[in-house]
C-alpha cells in the first residue's frame, strides 16, 4: 500500500515539474498579436523587425498544446523585439508515429512611425 502512494506521489511530482518547464506568455508577450493574413495596407502601416521561430516536442500532450506553446514562445520573443504582431509564415507538424510536436515560424511587425507622420 504504501508503495502504491509513493508511485502516485513521484507521478504527480514528474508531471508538475513536466509541465512548469513548458512556455508560458509573459505580459508583455499577451500584447503581441498573432495574425495568420497580412494585408497590404498592413506593410505600409507596420514594418519587420525580426523573425521569430519554435520547435516544440513535449510529449505526452496534444499537438494542439504544442502549437500554442509555440505561439507563446514567438510572441514572448517578438515581444522582446518590440514587435505589435507576428505573422505566421510556416506550420509544421513533425512527423513520428507518437510526435506531437510542432515547428512554426513567423516574422514580427513593429508600427512604423512614418506612416504615423504621414497620417497627421
Amino acid at each position: 500500500m504504501k508503495t502504491i502512494t509513493t508511485t502516485k506521489l513521484f507521478i504527480l511530482i514528474t508531471i508538475l515539474v513536466y509541465l512548469g518547464a513548458c512556455s508560458q506568455l509573459k505580459p508583455s508577450g499577451v500584447l503581441v498579436d498573432v495574425r495568420e493574413k497580412i494585408s497590404s495596407e498592413d506593410l505600409v502601416v507596420f514594418r519587420k523587425v525580426g523573425k521569430v521561430a519554435c520547435r516544440n516536442e513535449i510529449y505526452l500532450v496534444t499537438r494542439s498544446y504544442n502549437r500554442q506553446a509555440c505561439l507563446d514562445q514567438m510572441r514572448n520573443s517578438a515581444a522582446e523585439l518590440g514587435a505589435d504582431f507576428i505573422y505566421v509564415e510556416k506550420e509544421t507538424k513533425l512527423p513520428g508515429w507518437f510526435s506531437t510536436g510542432y515547428e512554426m515560424q513567423a516574422t514580427a511587425y513593429k508600427k512604423n512611425p512614418e506612416s504615423e507622420r504621414a497620417a497627421n
